[in-house]
């Protein structure tokens, strides 16, 4: 049995790590977690082996991932939790269709904690049976977890007859095929979610560079009531940053708490209560209006970089108009500081007042460029990546920055010309061989994204797993390995 002192000092670090709590209660769950992780690991089971194994407060990502393991519960199932799901069925996802049909068909949706796919997979099962032409919308649906095992078994997209316990025996028939004594997802449906290693305690979101920005829909059901209080603001406040306008964020019965969620608006729809991001003009109005029944959509009737010899793509060189002068260059750290704490709105205002003076400046492009891009403004994001990349001095950055937006409007033979153009300017670019060994195997040319995943591999090689790497937004290179494992 462990001592108190060291089931504290391994509490303290496992939120700070993971963000999941541990409190006095819970210490024997605690307790049986931390000894299973270090019996696999062959650590030792001693207070002392256990204090040694902590002692730097800081896990490495190996022994980290399978500390998780233990610590977290896959336990979920298909169509879980209808109040939520009808409400996405009947009146969010209709409402945001009738909408944007006809102009910018495209949505976004977020499963983040989505454990072994099946809540992801539901969402997606819904959207194919309330759009009928699901082909003509741009559908992003990311699924997240910090569990790397979890999110393997999800991309398998393989399951046993208990994760149907809740679903229609007909759907299980029309979604999934035998595979055994279990069921295996259809592919068109496993294509409709992305999914990624994403750690809601501690990485960065919303960023364009992990998508989680401009979300129409955030769903994230019994994954908060393992956080601290404190923790569960945070996340709240950045669920609201990651939204866009009027998006909606749906937790689970269990998890609505008001103090914790003040940047909302709690609105009741049919037997559930769930989040709103409205602004305050449109609270009193919306309030009445969101409790009626929205009518449905219409029913389904540097090391050694492999390059392309082909690559030719030198990006026309122009000059820079204006010098900042310093009461600029104090507006660009005002701006920096906006955009860091998620006011991407007043971030594009004081932009757009300093490019009134100086056209080129890299930095207050690109700071305006993802602050349109996080509010799900990508017409206006690309507007003004057109001007970023006329500069002298955008380089590989603003070339992978153009592609994911790109990317975002499912433009996907332009995001590619612009990351080759990104890889000419720089060969050692790790974000732009990543995103393109993606989109490579997404066409099925595994040819071409094994060599950019093989380019990550060895660049990723030359950091230590707790070094940033340059231009993700504080993604380390550990978590950027897990990442390219998964994808590839």
């Amino acid at each position: 049995m462990l001592s108190e002192s060291l089931l504290q000092k391994a509490g303290i670090m496992v939120i700070n790590q993971i963000g999941l709590d541990f409190p006095r209660n819970k210490w024997n769950d605690l307790e049986r977690g931390i000894l299973s992780a270090a019996r696999e690991l062959g650590k030792g089971e001693t207070d002392q082996d256990i204090s040694d194994w902590l002692s730097n407060g800081l896990l490495n990502r190996g022994d980290l991932e399978i500390l998780i393991n233990y610590l977290t519960v896959g336990e979920t199932f298909f169509f879980r939790e209808k109040p939520g799901l009808d409400a996405f069925k009947n009146h969010i996802i209709p409402g945001i269709i009738n909408e944007r049909q006809g102009k910018e068909q495209y949505l976004r949706i977020w499963s983040a904690g989505c454990c072994t796919g099946e809540e992801p997979y539901t969402l997606a099962i819904l959207l194919s049976e309330i759009i009928p032409d699901i082909t003509k919308w741009n559908i992003s649906l990311l699924a997240t977890d910090t569990n790397a095992t979890f999110l393997n078994k999800a991309q398998a997209g393989v399951y046993s007859a208990w994760s149907f316990r809740e679903t229609d025996p007909n759907v299980r028939e029309k979604y999934f095929t035998p595979a055994g004594k279990n069921w295996e997802i259809v592919p068109r449906i496993k294509k409709m979610v992305t999914f990624s290693l994403l750690n809601l305690a501690t990485d960065k979101y919303p960023s364009i560079q992990s998508n989680t920005n401009a979300m129409d829909v955030i769903f994230c059901r019994n994954v908060l009531m393992y956080f601290t209080p404190n923790q569960i603001k945070l996340t709240g406040k950045l669920f609201f940053q990651s939204l866009t306008e009027k998006g909606w964020f749906i937790p689970s019965s269990v998890e609505l708490n008001d103090t914790f969620f003040t940047d909302f608006t709690s609105l009741k729809v049919e037997n559930g209560i769930f989040y709103r991001k409205l602004p305050k003009s449109d609270i009193m109005k919306a309030i009445p209006v969101i409790n009626k029944i929205v009518p449905k959509y219409p029913a389904k009737k540097k090391p050694a970089i492999q390059t392309d010899s082909r690559q030719n793509l030198n990006p026309q060189e122009k000059t820079v108009d204006l010098k900042l002068t310093p009461d600029q260059q104090f507006s660009i750290l005002e701006i920096t500081r906006l955009y860091n704490k998620g006011a991407y709105q007043q971030c594009i205002e004081d932009c757009l007042s300093v490019l009134k003076k100086t056209t080129s400046e890299l930095k207050v492009l690109t700071l305006l460029i993802k602050s349109y891009a996080n509010l799900g403004k990508l017409g206006e994001a690309l507007e003004y990546g057109d001007k970023l990349l006329e500069i002298n001095n955008a380089g590989a950055d603003s070339f992978y920055l153009y592609a994911t937006i790109l990317m975002e409007k499912n433009e996907q033979e332009r995001a590619e010309t612009a990351l080759k153009k990104a890889l000419y300017l720089d060969p050692h670019h790790i974000l732009s061989h990543l995103l393109h060994g993606n989109i490579a195997k997404r066409k099925g040319d595994h040819r071409i994204a094994q060599k950019h995943f093989k380019n990550v591999k060895d660049l990723l090689s030359t950091f230590n797993d707790e070094d940033i790497v340059p231009g993700s937004e504080g993604l380390t290179a550990g978590r950027l390995k897990e990442l390219k494992e998964l994808l590839s």
